[in-house]
């Protein structure tokens, strides 16, 4: 045998022996990845040493299956380094690996997530969210979704529009969360989702468009009006989808649709914006010309449901209540003299 064979031979077993046998220590790591570590770590971007530690060790062969047996000594260590002591167990307290890397993907969605609301918010007006890990980490899993998925498929945009739906309800918020939402997915998808065939996908568009419509908050000293959804083309779409529904016995979803309506014109919020005023009126007025007030007027009269009578004649209410505050202002400004001046609603006074 060649003494050159004889060498390749014994790196070879060398290299089989190791695989079979040797775990990956923290010592073990080579200079270029602990550099790279310590400077991240410097830097304060635990998420650059997180992509370090994962590029290498899927690397080769043989760096995996030595990150895979590096045992509790080195994942906890690598823990401890990048995220610190605390984070040890904590998202898996039975794998040291999954441990790191789940902290790792965490790290990276909120990442994520800041540099792209710091891009729509360039004037630091969600930087109380930034502190909010939870709330980036809920950002960033859409983010995420969107990137991995086309949403072409039912199932996709169901899952997205529940993401969606959660970040509204989350408790914690800040001026232009809605907004920042339908950036990911608009109100037009949201209503093109009322025409599919699958059950699911409408049900699951009409629950977020219900939260969108309901999303205000009282307040003693000044109320916070968040409310999305007035688009005056999609009422047509929420008329024919309730009457078919109260065909097919579907009551939980009539009760949604009259729960958006209600929402969107709602006047339990003390209102001084004047474009709010006037989205409600226009709204408002598209509904009456859609016959929506004649269905309604029907429904207080005839529905066996209590729930739905109460919803139906506390709609008319707003409605009224819309169209007074919108054309009471529309005369306003007619009688003030400044006709000349940009009209602040779009409805006419002596018109509509």
């Amino acid at each position: 045998m060649s003494a050159h064979l004889a060498q390749v031979m014994r790196a070879g077993e060398a290299r089989r022996s190791c695989e079979h046998t040797c775990a990956l220590k923290l010592a073990d790591l080579d200079d270029d990845l602990l550099r790279l570590i310590t400077i991240a770590i410097g830097n304060g971007d635990a998420e650059a040493a997180c992509r370090a530690v994962k590029n290498w060790c899927a690397l080769n062969k043989r760096h995996r299956i030595m990150s895979q047996r590096g045992g509790d000594a080195l994942w906890n260590g690598l823990t401890r380094r990048v995220f610190g002591e605390d984070k040890i167990g904590t998202v898996d307290p039975n794998n040291t690996q999954t441990n790191f890397y789940e902290l790792s993907r965490f790290l990276i969605r909120q990442k994520a997530a800041a540099r792209w609301l710091t891009a729509r918010h360039p004037s630091g007006s969600t930087t109380a969210s930034f502190m909010d890990d939870d709330l980036l980490l809920k950002f960033g899993e859409v983010l995420e979704y969107k990137d991995h998925n086309a949403l072409i498929t039912p199932i996709s945009r169901t899952f997205l529009v529940r993401m969606l739906r959660k970040i509204c309800v989350y408790p914690k918020s800040y001026p232009g969360k809605n907004e920042d939402l339908l950036a990911l997915y608009s109100l037009d998808q949201l209503y093109g989702m009322l025409s599919s065939i699958n059950e699911d996908e409408i049900d699951e568009s009409l629950e977020f468009l219900r939260v969108l419509a309901h999303d205000f908050e009282l307040h003693d000293d000044d109320d916070i009006d968040s409310r999305m959804g007035y688009d005056s083309d999609s009422i047509f779409f929420l008329q024919d989808l309730v009457r078919g529904a109260e065909q097919t016995s579907r009551n939980y979803r009539v009760e949604e649709i009259l729960g958006i309506w209600s929402g969107l014109l709602s006047d339990e919020v003390i209102n001084e914006d004047n474009d709010r005023i006037n989205r409600m009126g226009k709204y408002a007025r598209a509904m009456i010309a859609h016959g929506v007030d004649a269905y309604l007027l029907r429904r207080v009269m005839d529905s066996p449901n209590l729930r739905v009578r109460n919803l139906c004649g506390t709609i008319l209410k707003y409605i009224g209540r819309a169209l007074n505050d919108s054309l009471s202002m529309a005369m306003y400004d007619v009688d003030a003299g400044e006709a000349d001046e940009p009209a602040r609603m779009t409805l006419t006074w002596g018109m509509d």
